[in-house]
């Protein structure tokens, strides 16, 4: 059945990964392109350090009312393209000086879509820098917050919970549609969907549900995503455990040496080899442990349930939040969404194939060290079966961590061309 799905990816005119996207990826140097990194958590700890850099930039943000999907207004984040034109002078009323008057014209140009990583708001340091890389080459942008996300939750998609990636992908898309108006349909050219991580997944799941006579996006790009939650959840639960007692309740000063120090790392060797060592229970608290915990309190809170218990003590509060991973999640508190994430929906290979066969198909690229997917996955030999226009691996970067790499800006200039420059000639 996979091959009859590659003969027709290879046959339409899908917005697949070009021919220089292709070369760019093959030819990722190890122990160059990779700044020494060899540890995948070392990498992604320091690709999210390097993200949350960008919480610093400036971008418009706005509420969306969606009655159709969300209780309350959903926040976003969002960058027209606009061209700046001389109006006229004029002498300024009680100053003795001439003032220059200009106006803002909103420009044709293609509209990225942004569904970023899991707990990311879209105000996030993750979707700012994708805002930040898009603006400068000319794109105009929209962040969605990702579906475990405080600022999702607290919009409140009907009272669905986190994990429900069916009914946040159909509500998302329906949030898209709204937040389009922001920029105005007769100023975009085209428009593509993006998503990171968990926000990848769920992108996937929208690009299969389009229509075959009017998509929206003309194409749909699949950043380190997790390829199958039958086998990620577990391996992640395992990985959440196996670090109980390793991360100390570290003061403020001591979390600003570590960001410090990861954040003005231009290669491996400038991180003190104690932050490295811990690379891994960072990785999994920071980024996995304390925004499961803080998605879960969140919805308790909205929803008015008694899903947190009352501690005699800290110490029963510890081993509670320490015990707390997703499948005690979904088993205590969602066990409905466990039918889907234990079947074929939660392959990521489901969904390229739903796509395809409406004329369409997400591009993916990923590190082969990914954490999230590692190589004695059952199901992960499917999707290496995909040809290389749909489905690239560079051999290091961890799990998101190559974004942060020199080399992707290389990668990302063949795959996004920049229009202010073409637009100049």
């Amino acid at each position: 059945m996979l091959s009859v799905y590659l003969f027709i990816a290879m046959q339409v005119g899908f917005a697949n990964w070009n021919p220089d996207s292709v070369h760019t990826a093959n030819n990722f140097q190890v122990g160059v392109d990779n700044l020494g990194f060899t540890d995948t958590y070392e990498s992604s700890f320091w690709g999210s350090i390097k993200s949350s850099w960008f919480r610093l930039k400036r971008i418009n943000s706005k509420t969306l009312n969606v009655p159709e999907a969300f209780r309350n207004p959903l926040p976003i984040t969002y960058y027209k393209q606009r061209k700046k034109i001389y109006e006229r002078t004029r002498q300024h009323p009680g100053k003795n000086r001439k003032v220059r008057e200009y106006t803002y014209k909103t420009q044709r140009r293609p509209l990225i879509i942004y569904i970023p990583g899991i707990y990311n708001n879209p105000s996030s340091g993750q979707p700012r820098r994708a805002y930040q890389r898009f603006k400068e080459a000319g794109y105009h942008f929209i962040a969605l917050p990702n579906p475990w996300s405080t600022s999702y939750i607290k919009a409140n998609p009907y009272g669905a919970k986190p994990g429900d990636v069916l009914h946040e992908a159909y509500s998302l898309r329906i949030a898209i549609d709204k937040a389009i108006a922001l920029i105005g349909k007769k100023h975009i050219s085209n428009i593509e969907l993006v998503g990171a991580s968990y926000g990848a997944f769920v992108a996937a799941v929208i690009q299969a549900f389009e229509p075959k006579e009017s998509a929206l996006f003309t194409s749909t790009t699949i950043i380190s995503p997790p390829l199958d939650f039958r086998y990620t959840i577990p391996f992640l639960d395992e990985q959440m455990l196996s670090i109980n007692g390793q991360v100390e309740d570290l003061k403020p000063s001591s979390k600003l040496k570590i960001f410090i120090n990861y954040l003005f790392a231009g290669f491996r060797t400038d991180i003190d080899e104690k932050y490295l060592k811990k690379a891994k229970p960072y990785t999994i608290q920071f980024g996995f442990k304390d925004g499961l915990l803080t998605a879960v309190k969140t919805y308790a809170e909205v929803h008015g349930l008694d899903w947190i218990p009352n501690f005699d003590t800290d110490e029963e509060r510890k081993k509670w939040e320490e015990k707390l991973v997703f499948t005690s999640y979904f088993k205590t508190y969602a066990p409905e969404l466990l039918r889907v994430l234990q079947s074929e929906f939660a392959f990521l290979h489901y969904w390229i194939q739903a796509a395809q066969t409406s004329g369409y198909s997400p591009r993916v690229i990923t590190a082969q060290d990914d954490f999230l997917n590692p190589e004695f996955f059952p199901t992960k030999m499917t999707l290496l079966s995909y040809p290389e226009n749909i489905f690239l691996r560079i051999p290091e970067g961890g799990h998101l961590g190559f974004l942060a790499f020199p080399w992707y800006d290389g990668f990302y200039q063949t795959v996004w061309k920049d229009i202010k420059k073409s637009s100049a000639l």
